[in-house]
């Protein structure tokens, strides 16, 4: 075989194997079932919206597959997304085991602040039985029901810090795997 048609046939796969990446990450995108804490609630739409936007990013960094074909780019572009993606999916599962609760199977975004009733009943129940109640404990004595207890600010600021997180964990993932796969096939051709 001819090293024109080798070529070809490599550039070819190349284009095949990124384009097969980015769809991929789209039918993850609306494939995947969302978290708990956004299925169940009012943020599923603007998840939903957010995933969409993020496979556009991708495809953006799919686009510039095609101009760009410096090896050097494309490992410095892997090597600081899946940074990014380890410390962003980290701050993500931080974020979202402080900011959301397990009630009746099912998971409750919760803010941060209380509202100023609620903490008189806190005070109160936690001089009653002599010691800190845990959240855990306070969405228990609220019957699941978060807006009694925090102020909607809150919960709307807890709310957006998780879809944020999410979409630029899902936006690094989508990077990284279409910039991998780019550095992958430039490297190969470069070792041949």
């Amino acid at each position: 075989m001819s090293p024109a048609v080798t070529n070809h046939i490599q550039s070819t796969w190349q284009t095949i194997s990124v384009i097969g990446t980015w769809v991929i990450s789209v039918a993850g995108s609306f494939l995947l079932p969302l978290p708990l804490w956004a299925a169940n609630d009012q943020s599923m739409s603007y998840t939903k919206f957010i995933y969409f936007i993020a496979t556009v990013i991708a495809g953006f960094v799919l686009i510039y597959t095609f101009v760009n074909k410096n090896k050097r780019v494309w490992l410095i572009i892997s090597v600081v997304s899946l940074i990014a993606l380890t410390l962003l999916f980290y701050k993500y599962s931080v974020a979202r085991e402080a900011l959301t609760l397990h009630y009746d199977s099912n998971d409750y975004v919760v803010g941060t602040e209380y509202k100023k009733e609620f903490k008189n009943d806190l005070k109160e129940l936690e001089a009653l039985l002599g010691h800190k109640i845990d959240k855990r404990e306070i969405l228990d004595y609220a019957s699941g029901r978060p807006d009694l207890v925090w102020t909607p600010e809150s919960i709307k600021t807890s709310r957006w810090t998780l879809i944020l997180l999410l979409l630029s964990s899902f936006m690094a993932s989508s990077v990284f795997l279409i910039s991998f796969v780019n550095t992958f096939f430039l490297f190969k051709q470069q070792a041949q």
